[in-house]
């Protein structure tokens, strides 16, 4: 007889079987719970961003950003500033002063609808490893075919880290279009740059390259490239176009005016 005729006392293996029953019902409760939270899926869900755009993809799968006629933009207007029909919007920045485009795509979609932008230009260096560099263009390139299929104006951005990047760096840019790239941070590498603006030009062909920056002090080259200089300061939101074919046409002649 009981000490405590109250009180229930169950056998070793009694209390195993009431404490796993429990456990289950706890656990359907919880998957209950998830399944109901996982219809509408968390914000760092898709990452790669598989889910929200399926690009056309070139050759080498990167995504095609389609040639479209755009007039030459009156200043280049760095992002996150005011922005005036004419300009061009570009990322001519620090990485991670534009990263949030590729977390927040549909978000930027809006905002640049209608407005004429440069593709986001993530760095790529020479001394990274190939993949990374793939990546970076990889983004470049599904950011601007994302942007320019929600309606904004897309000029592809170029660049490169060197020979080896060229067989992927120009993979996904439309030949005979208006191109931009900048200079800032190049006088040290002008052979460098030369060598990866000549590969470009021979690849591309773009009948219009804008430049941010003094170009005529980088490029030692012998292409007669059309282009379109913008001027470059570190505190300026904005740069301005810079009138300077004729003196683009004394250090390169036949260059078209």
């Amino acid at each position: 007889m009981s000490k405590y005729p109250n009180y229930r006392v169950l056998s070793s293996h009694a209390f195993y079987h009431k404490t796993i029953n429990r456990m289950l019902l706890i656990c359907c409760n919880m998957v209950h719970v998830s399944a109901d939270k996982w219809k509408c899926k968390p914000g760092g869900w898709d990452k790669l961003n598989t889910e929200i755009f399926d690009p056309v993809l070139s050759a080498e799968d990167f995504p095609i950003i389609f040639n479209e006629p755009i007039s030459e933009p009156e200043r280049l207007t760095r992002f996150r500033s005011p922005y005036i029909d004419g300009d061009a919007l570009h990322f001519f920045l620090d990485d991670y002063r534009f990263e949030c485009l590729w977390n927040q795509p549909k978000k930027y979609a809006e905002k640049f609808r209608g407005m004429v932008i440069c593709s986001p230009d993530f760095s790529q260096y020479t001394d990274w490893n190939n993949n990374l560099n793939r990546w970076n263009h990889y983004r470049k390139q599904w950011l601007g075919a994302y942007f320019q299929s929600e309606g904004a104006h897309v000029i592809p951005s170029v660049c490169w880290a060197g020979p080896e990047s060229y067989q992927y760096c120009f993979s996904g840019i439309p030949k005979h279009s208006m191109v931009a790239l900048s200079v800032v941070g190049c006088f040290k590498f002008s052979h460098e740059f030369s060598m990866g603006f000549d590969e470009m030009m021979m690849r591309l062909e773009p009948h219009t390259v804008l430049c941010l920056g003094e170009f005529d002090k980088v490029y030692k080259g012998n292409m007669q490239p059309h282009i379109i200089q913008y001027s470059w300061s570190f505190k300026s939101r904005s740069a301005d176009k810079v009138n300077k074919r004729a003196l683009i046409q004394q250090i390169l002649p036949g260059v078209v005016a």
